[in-house]
């Protein structure tokens, strides 16, 4: 994987131009954690902006993982659209963290028109300019992940919606023979084009995005998805557990280009999951969920094993990587 440039933050405006590129859409009514690691930025929570009687379930739900990740300090900001909305919350998880023997500066609110640290005498009445769409530090993220923020959570959450491709790509996932499904390195073959190939995902061939799709499925015995996560995602499992057959043939068959960023591969994924029906989409999702995760973009691993789960609740390795996310236990990278 190809190295990601150092990018240097200082103060609330390089931060706030920042967030929407690490969490990849522009936040809005919400409550959000930054974890750091002395001078390097760690997980960033994100949850809605809960009612006041619903205080108790936000801490439960983010304070715990904030803790296991062991910050030197905590950011938290708030963004609200309604005045006051958000105070509450921010001020009640700032107070637990810090309780909790965490460093956390005073928290920053952010409205529509502007930013300020609560409980300051120094910032405006109506607040710090928000930062130009042209920050340094914004431009700088475009460039190192390769993708600009969604406008908001919803938007990006289309992208792993099925798009009119879905049903032509459906109609070969029921043409495709067992016999061919658990054809290895056909397989392979069909993920090496899903990942690295040089035509976008959607003017693949519905048959190769058909194969990728159902092997996933019927390729129990080989234990295919196994390997292609452990091949995508090194240091999260052993391959010597693995059949050997099958590791070898996706070695050989998906190259990952170093140069490649990962957010770019992961965007191919994207596209590979947004391509499928309802029906045959889980286990892809969640390929995709593992790999975001892996990669730290937690928004997208939530996204579509959301997806996952509402379609088949009872996929087993979508409901433990859920549980996975939920606790912030990150995966080896």
């Amino acid at each position: 994987m190809s190295s990601t440039p150092t990018i240097r933050i200082s103060g609330p405006e390089s931060l706030l131009s920042a967030l929407p590129h690490l969490l990849g859409y522009q936040p809005s009514d919400s409550v959000l954690g930054i974890a750091l690691h002395d001078q390097r930025l760690g997980m960033v929570e994100r949850i809605d902006i809960p009612p006041a009687d619903e205080l108790d379930g936000m801490l439960a739900a983010t304070v715990p993982p904030m803790l296991r990740q062991q910050p030197t300090a905590v950011l938290v900001i708030g963004y609200e659209t309604v005045t006051g909305s958000a105070e509450k919350a921010v001020n009640a998880f700032a107070s637990t963290l810090a309780a909790a023997g965490l460093g956390v500066p005073t928290p920053v609110l952010v409205t529509p028109t502007g930013w300020r640290h609560l409980s300051c005498t120094c910032c405006p009445t109506e607040g710090n300019p928000l930062p130009a769409a042209e920050h340094p530090v914004g431009l700088e993220m475009s460039v190192a992940t390769g993708s600009a923020p969604a406008t908001s959570r919803e938007d990006l959450a289309q992208r792993l919606t099925p798009t009119k491709h879905a049903e032509a790509v459906g109609a070969e996932c029921e043409r495709v023979t067992g016999e061919r499904a658990e054809d290895v390195h056909a397989a392979a073959l069909a993920w090496g084009r899903v990942v690295t190939s040089g035509s976008a995902v959607p003017d693949l061939p519905p048959h190769v995005l058909a194969l990728a799709a159902v092997a996933l499925t019927r390729n129990t015995v080989t234990e295919f998805r196994d390997a292609l996560l452990c091949h995508l995602c090194p240091g999260t499992m052993p391959s010597d557990q693995l059949d050997q057959d099958t590791v070898e043939a996706i070695r050989s068959s998906v190259t990952i280009d170093p140069a490649q960023a990962p957010a770019r591969t992961l965007d191919r994924l994207v596209q590979t999951a947004a391509s499928l029906p309802d029906c045959h989409a889980v286990p892809t999702l969640t390929v995709v969920a593992n790999y975001a995760w892996w990669c730290g973009d937690g928004t997208i691993a939530r996204l579509a094993l959301d997806r996952a789960l509402s379609i088949d609740p009872d996929y087993r390795l979508a409901a433990l990587l859920s549980r996975v996310v939920d606790l912030g236990i990150r995966l080896t990278r």
